[in-house]
């Protein structure tokens, strides 16, 4: 019996000797265990810049008539064949990025940084309005709140989620603070210049407003006439280089996000006959000659326009979604 004794501590010692320090020895040091409020931004805008540039070249595009697939001999967007799951990538990727916002602004709250919770709130609202355009009422209020428990969220209204968004780049406006600088690394988008977001915030809000100007419920004249009023309180985009648009560099990550040029000589996306028309007036020597296949994406120095947003046709044919392009 002694013998067993002896042999069960001898067997417990080892086993506390094997998980001494087992937690530093699998602790990755080149890891980040915590983030800060810029870690999720540059992922979220050019991970939701590159699905909305890629969404408008294969879905957009076709049904609106603007590049055509070839060959093709039957079904398609283009031809107006929608199938019942057109929308789900726009579902899944959005609300995978909204979490990021969200834990974005959290860490924003966290670190008492003005601005880095007004980008947020910022990409929200963005993200959020073409979402709803896409599908109507959405879940907002509970939505990626799984943590908690909050496994089946409820349905937003698309008027609630309107109104939530319109109050939350309100919000954002007033916390831009040219006093505190943006020190978590340099965003892609405006190289951290709280006044090209706070210029993105506010032409954000005019445009919502604008897409509610026919709902006298939303009150929108009045409070475009404050924006318009007030240009030091709400500065807006006024000259295209101010504009949100993300400049693909080539250089890793910020690369084009779809494949390379096709090299078969009958693989691309020849001009529509619609689209040719309307340039046939400026544009009759390129017009002289054969269409030429487009390819899916443009070099490497070609630029994505991020937040032009050509979502609302990139869902089922039954939505009520409106032209969210301005």
């Amino acid at each position: 019996m002694k013998k067993y004794l002896l042999l069960l501590l001898a067997l417990s010692g080892s086993v506390v000797s094997c998980t001494d320090g087992f937690e530093e020895l699998n602790t990755d040091p080149t890891r980040i265990e915590k983030i800060s409020p810029g870690t999720l931004l540059n992922p979220i805008v050019y991970e939701v810049a590159s699905f909305n540039a890629l969404r408008a070249d294969a879905f957009t595009f076709d049904i609106m008539q603007v590049a055509l697939p070839f060959p093709s001999v039957s079904g398609g967007v283009h031809r107006y064949v929608v199938s019942e799951s057109a929308g789900n990538t726009t579902w899944t990727t959005y609300y995978r990025w909204l979490a990021n916002i969200r834990e974005m602004r959290a860490a924003a709250q966290a670190a008492q940084a003005p601005n880095y919770e007004a980008i947020a709130l910022t990409l929200n609202a963005w993200v959020y309005a073409n979402l709803t355009d896409c599908f109507g009422d959405v879940p907002m209020t509970e939505a990626s709140r799984a943590e908690e428990g909050l496994l089946y969220p409820a349905f937003d209204s698309q008027q609630q989620i309107y109104t939530q968004i319109l109050n939350d780049l309100e919000t954002a406006n007033s916390l831009f603070d040219a006093a505190k600088p943006m020190t978590y690394g340099t965003d892609i988008l405006f190289e951290n210049k709280d006044a090209s977001w706070r210029r993105f915030c506010n032409s954000l809000r005019m445009r919502l407003l604008l897409r509610l100007s026919k709902r006298p419920e939303m009150n929108t004249a009045s409070r475009l006439a404050a924006m318009i009023n007030d240009p030091v309180k709400y500065p807006v985009f006024t000259q295209n280089s101010e504009s949100a648009i993300l400049k693909i560099t080539g250089v890793t990550p910020n690369i084009s996000p779809g494949a390379g040029p096709s090299t078969s000589p009958r693989a691309g996306r020849p001009p529509s006959s619609s689209s040719t028309t309307l340039t046939r007036g400026t544009t009759r020597a390129w017009l002289s000659s054969p269409p030429r296949p487009r390819p899916r994406t443009g070099a490497a120095t070609s630029a994505t326009k991020a937040f032009r947003a050509p979502t609302a046709a990139a869902t089922r044919s039954s939505s009520s979604s409106h032209p969210t392009s301005t």
